[in-house]
């Protein structure tokens, strides 16, 4: 837009220029009258002296040329009437507001002869002003391009509250008070053969990871702890909000104790005895490709067993005896580790102390990632369906078996395979309760929403808006002083400051040189009139153009 204003600016000051030649004019009119009358009366004077009778015409003749010297020194004087030339780069700058006026204004004042005129106010107001108002658009265009090179394009932001009907999971109303591990009517069905999963397609969907409403995820605190919770899969439903929500979660260490229970001597072609230093013993058959023996404590002292008539304690212990990779042999780093030992028949082999809690979660997710997160140790209903659902159904034992047995080729140390067991026990006994949860309302959600804004420098900003305001500083002063220069006749007279002013004033014979009241009425072709015709004509050392009517009786009007 800065060049655009450009003609604008000059144009108003085309209306203090003209008021200048205007009053320039009233000056030298003055000067020459008073002149002619000074000189008038000064050769009357000699002319009575010398006498009455001598011819009058001498004194007339030096009147009149004391009357025109006089006049030709005040036009001299007077520096506001510009001469053709400077009138002609005072027409090309009001027409031509561009670089090339400012180079013809620049070669005028540094290329003009010694002895040229001094300039003259309207001329010098009217190149100030062009170069005052080019530097400041050139200003704009550079802090314009800086501005746009430097800024860039950023995702915003944008949160509002929302609802979140499905973030949290809470337990269902038949859940809420299991007094034993063993009840029955919230996940578990006791038969005489077997005890059934009361929702098994929940608790499937959660075991191999299918599942649309929850998934077992896994948090891991700044000193490297793991909890195992349930929460929301990542789909495109919730990938837009962020949110507090309430979960169930469980949190097992483990560690190896074989050597405390299985001697070689109990290893068998088959299978091994098991006889540990506290109230776990028995047999584990080698032959299957996996199996797995799980037994759960009720005291601190891991002497009784017995799960089924009491409420279990929170953490609550088990231990693990397992033998995984019958048909496949074992890691060659787990051979000379103390906590692993093998069956006779190649079988990784080796027992687990594990201890369990589980816990009441709160948790903050921003940006599909968990950024703070609350627990606490949670109460007996809760502990006895997730330690029950897993312990008496064992619908988890196939999961816990297939990622041990990649677990045992993956570690190097017998400690490495307790830590990935206790990892997987915790997801595995989670969604095996998965029938017990069910979905509930985020503590608080936010709607997050992102749009495409422009990051823009401090700097670049600072520099364009202030060469702007200096451009409108400029206009504004300029528009003022247009307003206290329009008296009179300034109008007219800045109207003729034109090219097609100039044309009608040397090519239109017939104009009276009256006021109009448009530029475009100084032609006689506005008028209905066909007018006079101008024409290149042939000179003796080049070509004029000159006016001219297609009458025989026209006579030409040549410019100049």
């Amino acid at each position: 837009m800065a060049p655009l204003v450009l003609p604008f600016i000059l144009t108003l000051v085309s209306f203090p220029v003209a008021r200048m030649m205007i009053r320039a004019n009233e000056v030298s009119t003055q000067d020459s009258n008073e002149a002619s009358n000074g000189a008038s009366n000064e050769t009357g004077n000699e002319a009575t002296i010398e006498g009455r009778n001598e011819v009058h015409v001498g004194a007339g003749n030096q009147a009149t040329n004391q009357v025109s010297n006089s006049c030709g020194k005040g036009d001299g004087d007077q520096g506001g009437q510009p001469t053709p030339y400077q009138l002609a780069l005072m027409l090309r700058i009001l027409s031509n507001a561009s670089l090339s006026s400012v180079w013809r204004c620049i070669t005028y004042v540094f290329s003009r002869p010694k002895k040229r005129v001094p300039f003259t106010p309207p001329l010098t107001v009217m190149m100030w002003m062009l170069i005052i108002g080019s530097v400041l658009s050139t200003l704009v265009f550079a802090t314009d391009t800086w501005f746009h090179l430097t800024m860039k394009t950023v995702s915003l932001t944008q949160l509002e509250p929302t609802i979140f009907n499905n973030a949290s999971f809470g337990l269902s109303t038949n859940c809420t008070n299991v007094a034993h591990s063993f009840d029955g009517g919230c996940t578990l069905n006791p038969a005489a053969t077997a005890t059934f999963v009361m929702d098994g397609e929940t608790s499937l969907s959660l075991l191999a990871n299918i599942s649309s409403a929850g998934i077992v995820q896994q948090i891991v605190d700044g000193i490297g702890s793991k909890t195992t919770y349930l929460g929301l899969p990542p789909n495109s439903f919730n990938a837009d909000k962020d949110y507090t929500a309430m979960s169930f979660g469980v949190s097992t260490q483990c560690a190896p104790i074989t050597a405390r229970c299985i001697s070689d001597n109990d290893i068998s072609g088959p299978g091994a005895k098991y006889n540990c230093d506290f109230g776990m013993e028995g047999y584990i058959s080698t032959t299957d490709t996996n199996s797995m023996i799980m037994t759960y404590f009720t005291d601190m002292n891991l002497s009784d067993n017995t799960t089924g008539t009491i409420s279990m304690p929170n953490p609550y212990s088990f231990g693990a005896v397992v033998s995984v990779n019958q048909n496949l042999g074992w890691h060659r780093d787990l051979i000379e580790s103390p906590g692993i030992t093998t069956g006779l028949h190649g079988s990784t082999l080796f027992v687990l102390l594990c201890n369990a809690t589980v816990l009441d979660l709160k948790y903050t997710s921003i940006n599909g990632t968990i950024t703070s997160s609350w627990s606490q140790t949670s109460n007996s209903s809760t502990t006895n369906i997730i330690m029950g659902t897993q312990g008496y159904t064992k619908i988890g034992d196939p999961y816990i078996l297939q990622r041990t047995s990649l677990d045992v080729w993956q570690s190097h140390t017998a400690q490495e395979v307790a830590d990935k067991f206790a990892v997987i026990y915790s997801q595995i006994a989670l969604a095996a309760a998965g029938g017990a949860f069910i979905p509930m309302p985020a503590v608080e959600a936010q709607l997050r929403s992102s749009i495409l804004v422009a990051k823009v420098p401090k700097a670049p900003l600072a520099c364009l808006l202030l060469a702007n305001l200096l451009l409108v500083l400029l206009g504004i002063i300029l528009t003022i002083f247009a307003f206290l220069a329009l008296t009179g006749d300034v109008g007219d007279l800045q109207a003729r400051l034109s090219i097609d002013a100039l044309v009608a004033a040397h090519f239109e014979t017939n104009w009276d040189g009256n006021n109009v009241g448009h530029i475009d009425d100084m032609f006689e072709e506005r008028k209905g009139s066909d007018g006079p015709r101008v024409r290149a004509e042939r000179i003796y050392r080049g070509w004029r153009l000159a006016s001219y009517f297609r009458r025989p009786s026209s006579s030409s009007h040549l410019l100049g």
